[in-house]
């Protein structure tokens, strides 16, 4: 085969050929760690951002539960509930804010221990109001509701663990990623607690009055058209097209009251008059909660005294029956 001087330039070319494209290949490999590695460093800081505005209002949350825990003895029974609730309600935000956070490995031991304590906290939190209806509701010597009120005390102090291990891994994750300081949240452990010990609790809420449950619905009346005089001390009801009697009701106990019955009776006293029925259904009022009721188009002898009798009926012992029940007296003035 003869000799040719190219061959080696050739060679040489293809060396230098591949030898540049393994430097660029490197290159780009060097190129495409370093945008990684600040993606998820970007990552990484949003989410101890995010962490970090969770953990400051749970440390706030905690110091609520334990301040009202030690208040009892200044709140209704509804006013702990609701608390209790609006506490539940925003911890279980802040569990859900954590969950659609972005994360990546270097923050996924942080990451795993605060969602447990997060987690923890909501279920305790979840528990806690149904342990102390339980408590206030059951025979004294039931066990019932302080078993409920000792399990979600051991949640949040599970919680609480877990949170310590959360300030564990933000400690081996070193000042050049954490650059933020992060509350210690501590709900039932450390000096609170004294406070969670659920059969301390569940004594102080069985020897609370003030927070017994009680329904009380009330009424009140107002006649469309209205009286403009009296006659003999009886309210005269103008002359009109229609005839209509509102009624307010109003819960005035400290409990959500279901199932609420009002009744209307008018009669006249005309002689041989048959009295009018009728009723309207309320399905629920909250504590403090009022709904007008219109009964409409009543039928009426103009120039007659009527007797009307307005009731409201619940299921449960109305613990003030005095304002539930209405009776009085009027005139339909004749045209």
């Amino acid at each position: 085969m003869a000799y040719s001087p190219l061959a080696p330039a050739r060679s040489s070319r293809r060396r230098r050929r591949l030898a540049i494209a393994l430097v660029l290949a490197a290159l780009f490999g060097l190129i495409a760690l370093a945008v990684r590695y600040r993606t998820e460093e970007r990552i990484a800081r949003d989410y101890l951002a995010i962490a970090k505005e969770v953990t400051d209002d749970q440390e706030l949350m905690a110091g609520r539960l334990g301040e009202l825990l030690a208040s009892f003895g200044a709140l209704e029974r509804q006013d702990i509930l609701e608390r209790i609730n609006v506490l539940r309600d925003d911890s279980k935000a802040r569990l859900d804010e954590l969950t659609g956070a972005e994360i990546v490995s270097s923050v996924g031991e942080a990451q795993a221990f605060l969602s447990v304590a997060a987690m923890s906290w909501v279920d305790a939190l979840d528990g806690l109001d149904d342990a102390i209806v339980a408590i206030l509701d059951e025979p004294a010597d039931s066990p019932t509701g302080e078993s409920m009120l000792a399990r979600s005390f051991e949640l949040l102090r599970v919680g609480d663990r877990a949170y310590e291990g959360f300030e564990s891994a933000l400690a081996a994750l070193g000042p050049d990623l954490v650059t933020l300081r992060y509350a210690h949240v501590a709900y039932a452990t450390g000096d609170n607690a004294v406070v969670f010990d659920a059969e301390l609790i569940a004594n102080r809420l069985r020897l609370i009055g003030g927070l017994a449950g009680d329904h009380d619905v009330a009424i009140s009346v107002r006649l469309d058209p209205e009286p403009v005089s009296t006659l003999n001390d009886i309210p005269v009801v103008p002359d009109s097209a229609a005839f209509t009697v509102e009624v307010v009701v109003t819960n005035e106990g400290n409990l959500g009251q279901e199932a609420i019955t009002v009744s209307l009776e008018l009669l006249s006293r005309k002689p041989g008059a048959e009295p009018f029925p009728v009723e309207q259904f309320v399905a629920f009022l909250e504590p403090g909660e009022a709904v007008a009721l219109r009964f409409e188009d009543l039928p009426t002898d103009p120039g007659e005294i009527h007797e009307l009798r307005v009731k409201a009926l619940i299921a449960e012992d109305d613990g003030f029956p005095e304002d539930n029940t209405l009776e009085m007296l009027f005139v339909r003035k004749a045209p």
